[in-house]
């Protein structure tokens, strides 16, 4: 089976977005993946990223809303490593399709994942992010982990004169 790594942006070289710092834990994971682990696949969604390559890529360009969801939902774990953001887009969509994130604590990422149990932020030190992801995956099966992840929503779309954006209102409720 295998495991699969996401990274989602529309303009994946963006420093803002720190592509380099998913390389790095990339690199670290290789080295520290057994073979007791699934194997371990990247999905690259967004334009650019050019440079990166690696046998277990896997890429989609698309900048289709419905198309950007799909593949989010077959991720098993969202990394978002940005230096600056403010409430990403990414996350909130990953919520709702029930795929576990891993982000930087910037801007308002925090606010978005608060809810979640366990540690879910990145540390900015490449090989302990890596071993975090290990752990996690040791920890439980993945079916577990988006059981885990996922929260009841209701999600509201709103028009802009740039782009449609979407904002998602979570409802957590104990069943």
């Amino acid at each position: 089976s295998d495991f699969v790594l996401g990274f989602c942006a529309a303009n994946i070289d963006s420093p803002y977005k720190d592509f380099a710092y998913f390389k790095e834990i990339f690199n670290e994971l290789k080295k520290i993946w057994t073979t007791n682990l699934p194997n371990l696949k990247v999905v690259l969604v967004g334009e650019g990223g050019s440079d990166f390559n690696d046998e277990n890529l896997i890429r989609f360009r698309s900048r289709d809303n419905n198309e950007v969801r799909t593949y989010i939902s077959a991720m098993d774990l969202l990394l978002v490593p940005s230096k600056i953001d403010n409430v990403p887009n990414v996350i909130v969509e990953a919520l709702l399709e029930g795929t576990p994130v891993i982000a930087s604590r910037v801007g308002g990422i925090p606010d978005l994942l608060s809810h979640l149990d366990g540690d879910v932020f990145l540390t900015g030190v490449p090989l302990t992010d890596a071993r975090k992801i290990v752990q996690m995956i040791g920890s439980a099966n993945r079916e577990l982990i988006k059981l885990k992840s996922k929260v009841d929503r209701k999600s509201t779309r709103l028009n802009s004169s740039h782009a449609n954006i979407s904002y998602a209102v979570f409802c957590l409720k104990k069943k």
